[in-house]
């Protein structure tokens, strides 16, 4: 089984302030940042373009999109109480958030990670630490939110730099090596960009003509959020 990490750098005070904070212009900010690749943003009014043809799979993205949009505008009101809205839920509108507070990082390596000894012994914080910000509990479901401070990038950068991967085999060997290289990265670029570390985890298997689309288009598996809460491309 693979799993997609995709983290954001960001200054977790920010998105702490960011949660109930009402704000309006930040609820459309998301919004618009998030739209689909054409720019189009939700419009509950908008005509059905002829070419398009209705399906049940696409009255279930529309159904999606607008639980996304709600939880988004819950996290944002600070109102998280809502029946409607499932746990993990919160979790992908978290992200939406914080792809428009922060910056995220493309780690090619962490885009299919196998194997739990990864997150155990790689990187224990992912799944320690939970969501910086208090959401529902989540159970099972993804997405799994992890976050690390500004404060204990260093310690964790130098920790990643002497993991000894002699005892694992060669295919683990190279994967692993790979991973380190990219969290190395990663911390180094939050600690020259003085930023905390808010991480998305998920196990994700597009359908072959979402995969297609996002091998076309050079995207990151990590845009998942994209098409799970904004729509789904077409054929």
């Amino acid at each position: 089984m693979s799993y997609t990490v995709c983290p954001y750098l960001l200054k977790i005070d920010d998105l702490k302030k960011a949660v109930g904070s009402r704000d309006d212009a930040l609820f459309a900010a998301v919004l618009k940042h998030n739209a689909d690749e054409d720019g189009e943003e939700w419009d509950d009014d908008e005509e059905e373009n002829d070419e398009c043809v209705d399906t049940d799979e696409d009255d279930e993205d529309d159904d999606e999109r607008m639980v996304t949009k709600a939880a988004i505008r819950a996290i944002i009101d600070g109102n998280l109480q809502s029946k409607t809205i499932q746990p993990h839920q919160y979790g992908y509108a978290l992200e939406a958030i914080c792809r428009y507070m922060g910056n995220q990082e493309f780690v090619e390596a962490l885009e299919s990670v196998r194997g739990s000894w990864t997150f155990e012994e790689m990187w224990p914080w992912i799944l320690g630490s939970k969501s910086p910000v208090s959401l529902p509990d989540e159970g099972d479901d993804f997405p799994y939110v992890g976050h690390i401070r500004l404060a204990d990038i260093q310690a964790e950068l130098d920790r990643t730099k002497a993991l000894d991967f002699s005892d694992c085999d060669e295919d683990e060997q190279e994967m692993y090596t790979e991973i380190r290289e990219g969290l190395v990265e990663l911390y180094e670029t939050a600690l020259e960009k003085q930023m905390d570390i808010v991480t998305f985890y998920y196990w994700f298997s597009p359908a072959p003509h979402i995969k297609a689309h996002i091998n076309s288009k050079g995207e990151s598996y990590g845009n998942v959020l994209q098409f799970l809460a904004f729509g789904f491309p077409k054929n």
